[in-house]
């Protein structure tokens, strides 16, 4: 299983957080220093990957509401192996803020929710 990454923007991999029960989702956040700008995608991963259901990935700055989809900062669907890219907003310098995510992996009917706040502060 690979995990899905941006295409282009020059972003390296700054974390990999596993959630739900079985850990069948997974936060992975992207960071470009030419973008200034962080990314985030929702693996679906163990015995989800491959099995379609809802997913979906927010990202924003610290401290700031989530967006709601179909935002540049949330991707969401009915998907077999990930939601996104979502994007910190264009124009906001991410450069040493924190992001905060939340993502959503169904399988077999149950949900599986997490959000995580104050992720890559560097």
């Amino acid at each position: 299983m690979t995990a899905i990454r941006p295409r282009s923007g020059g972003y390296v991999h700054v974390g990999h957080y596993p959630f739900g029960r079985g850990e069948v989702g997974a936060f992975d956040v992207y960071w470009s220093s030419t973008a200034k700008r962080n990314c985030l995608i929702v693996n679906r991963q163990n015995e989800a990957y491959g099995v379609p259901g809802d997913t979906y990935a927010r990202i924003a700055p610290g401290g700031w509401d989530f967006p709601n989809c179909p935002d540049v900062g949330c991707d969401s669907g009915y998907f077999s192996y990930y939601a996104g890219p979502a994007y910190t907003p264009a124009g906001v310098d991410m450069t040493h803020r924190c992001v905060d995510v939340s993502g959503l992996v169904e399988l077999n009917g149950q949900n599986n929710f997490r959000g995580y706040y104050g992720l890559n502060c560097g």
